[in-house]
């Protein structure tokens, strides 16, 4: 994180930012599970200077053989996942190679793409700059998701932050919204 990312203070704030949303969504989330999300959340953002085309394929790479001695094979795996779908989207037609996936059981494959998702929010919103993700919160109201965005940040808020937004409360399945406070 601090070799490669562009801010290793957003990086923590991240982590921060992912433990708000899991606690607002109520997701259930084992300490290792804690563990690998915030790793993930550290290198997020590892591969910001690699060509937009080969961002995911190279993230991947780079964490798949990367020698993490406190991380296992399924943990490198899984934070290997979901920093390829920060980079490389969602779509079926970007999916990662089948033998990284057939590392992972079908719930940490769900996690790594949930997790992907909110990096796409949260870089997407603050462009790796620290004190951005601090300005938003995440609220719920029945089956919907919401993030508000203190007055200050409003000007961030754009129909591409909406809509990768929306793709994140899905995968929660809920419905999702932009707030401006």
């Amino acid at each position: 994180n601090e070799l490669l990312s562009r801010s290793a203070r957003h990086a923590q704030e991240l982590i921060g930012w992912t433990d708000r949303l899991v606690r607002v969504a109520k997701l259930r989330e084992t300490e290792e599970d804690r563990r690998l999300r915030h790793a993930a959340c550290l290198m997020s953002d590892i591969g910001w200077r690699v060509h937009p085309d080969y961002r995911g394929e190279q993230t991947l790479n780079l964490i798949t053989n990367g020698n993490f001695g406190a991380v296992s094979h399924l943990g490198r795996a899984f934070i290997a996942l979901s920093v390829f779908y920060r980079y490389a989207g969602l779509s079926e037609e970007n999916e990662p190679p089948a033998l990284i996936r057939a590392l992972v059981p079908p719930n940490m494959d769900e996690r790594a793409r949930l997790l992907g998702a909110a990096f796409r929010v949260a870089h997407l919103v603050s462009a790796a700059r620290p004190g951005v993700l601090p300005a938003t919160h995440f609220r719920t109201h029945g089956r919907k998701l919401m993030l508000v965005f203190e007055h200050r940040m409003v000007d961030l808020v754009a129909d591409r932050v909406g809509s990768r937004f929306k793709a994140l409360a899905r995968l929660l399945g809920r419905s999702g919204s932009i707030v401006r406070r």
